[in-house]
């Protein structure tokens, strides 16, 4: 199995790492896990793992808010953003031609799932 840093993201008080494990011949299968360090660590201090999943992560993004937002390959997201700016009823419909669902959750983060619409409105 290899694992590699896959992105890296600053918020106010910390640098966020997305890490990748998979095995050598199949990179695509990789899964991945959310970790966070002090900008001014010492060097003994250990990342602090925020997120393990054996989803298959793809995009890390932290809004100016701090927030975290990670992309999965099936259509979803992970979110720590703890307001409610998305419906929490599964087939909740929104302006969009999206549908949101929370699909799970884990501690303070969220699963969303996208599902998209192909009717025209």
């Amino acid at each position: 199995m290899q694992q590699e840093i896959h992105q890296v993201a600053e918020v106010a008080d910390a640098i966020i790492f997305m890490t990748l494990v998979h095995p050598s011949s199949d990179m695509g299968s990789a899964i991945g896990n959310i970790y966070s360090i002090a900008p001014q660590r010492e060097s003994q201090d250990l990342p602090v793992q925020l997120l393990a999943t054996n989803d298959m992560l793809r995009v890390l993004w932290a809004s100016p808010s701090g927030h975290l937002w990670v992309g999965t390959s099936d259509r979803g997201f992970w979110s720590s953003n703890s307001t409610r700016t998305m419906p929490d009823r599964p087939g909740q419909a929104t302006r969009s031609r999206f549908t949101f669902a929370v699909a799970r959750t884990c501690g303070r983060w969220r699963f969303i799932s996208l599902t998209h619409s192909y009717s025209s409105h």
